[in-house]
């Protein structure tokens, strides 16, 4: 576990990384909690990452020949899976499943900037007259080949299907439809039937 930098008690969690996982920068666990587990496959470049596990029974899986960076923070019962070939090209990237048995699911091949993913508001809007919550803690998911542009907001519930691209600053609260071209806050779509591609052509 030389490569990674591991705070908390590894004995009651199970880590896995392949031999040729690459560290150019930091890479840091806070295991809190137990019974987490962490796997990363083969062919995985990190830059300053860190995972923080705030409770227990709660999973990280990222796939191979991924980039990934920023911070990943899962609380009880949590799923983060990052799919095989997704790059991750900003530090700034936060994915935040922020409450009981959420998950975050990012397909292959993704290209992600500095984009940040919460399942939860945090806190709690009551209805007073019947005490339910308005505001209940979603899944999130990003299915294969999906383009996040800088400073994406995607939040709680919201599904962005195969080959679509959001634009910069934009703000997800609803789902996508696939091959589209989205912007805006809330993002709706401008474009239809495209795809991209990570060479400028």
């Amino acid at each position: 576990m030389d490569k990674i930098n591991i705070k908390g008690n590894l004995s009651r969690h199970n880590l896995f990384y392949s031999n040729d996982l690459v560290v150019k920068a930091r890479f840091e666990v806070d295991l809190r909690g137990r019974d987490n587990s962490l796997r990363v496959e083969e062919g995985v470049t990190v830059t300053n990452l860190k995972v923080l596990y705030k409770g227990s029974n709660s999973s990280v899986s990222i796939g191979r020949n991924c980039r990934v960076g920023g911070i990943i923070i899962v609380e009880d019962n949590c799923n983060v899976v990052i799919g095989d070939g997704t790059k991750i090209n900003n530090n700034a990237t936060r994915i935040h499943c922020g409450e009981f048995g959420t998950s975050i699911k990012i397909g292959a091949n993704c290209l992600l900037a500095n984009v940040r993913f919460r399942t939860s508001d945090q806190h709690s809007i009551v209805d007073q007259h019947t005490g339910e919550r308005l505001n209940k803690a979603c899944d999130i998911k990003i299915e294969d080949n999906v383009w996040l542009a800088e400073e994406v907001n995607v939040y709680k519930g919201v599904t962005i299907a195969t080959g679509s691209v959001v634009a910069a600053r934009s703000t997800v609260t609803k789902s996508l439809p696939s091959h589209c071209l989205c912007a805006g806050t809330p993002a709706k779509v401008v474009k239809e039937h495209i795809s991209w591609d990570h060479k400028k052509l």
